[in-house]
């Protein structure tokens, strides 16, 4: 099975503005996961029933990926930047020639607010985004799925 043309679509849009060998990375492990969850899919009854789910599991997986190797980081960076500037007389940080300072951090407060934006317009509950093995992602999405056919 082939990775769905609109995850490519959208892995390209959220990778572009990144540093190559950061694309690589979460390229890297979007597809090894992505790998592993069609197996897992393909090859045991209890994950059959995702087949039908695809498409839906890549861009979710894809945004978990991103979420651990972009906006974690950037959050951090904020919060980094936050407490260092309460420091009197404190204009910015300055990492070699760059200066990471208020203008900086709001753009990348920007982009951490646009993701959460994005992450409670599809209701992509937080504990989908916390885990370690793939296997615990795919049995993740079952209990998001599940909870659908609650209501």
């Amino acid at each position: 099975m082939a990775m769905h043309q609109d995850t490519i679509d959208i892995l390209d849009q959220f990778c572009k503005p990144l540093p190559s060998d950061l694309r690589r990375k979460i390229r890297s492990e979007f597809d090894s996961r992505l790998k592993e969850t069609k197996w897992f899919i393909s090859n045991t009854d209890f994950y059959a029933q995702l087949d039908s789910d695809t498409e839906v599991i890549e861009i979710i997986l894809l945004l978990t990926v991103y979420y651990k190797r972009v906006i974690i980081c950037l959050d951090s960076a904020t919060r980094f930047y936050t407490r260092v500037s309460k420091i009197k007389d404190s204009d910015g940080i300055q990492i070699g020639k760059f200066n990471y300072d208020y203008t900086q951090n709001n753009k990348i407060l920007g982009v951490i607010i646009n993701f959460k934006r994005l992450k409670e317009m599809y209701q992509l509950p937080e504990y989908i985004f916390e885990y370690v093995e793939t296997k615990e992602f795919i049995r993740k999405i079952v209990t998001f799925k599940e909870s659908f056919s609650d209501v």
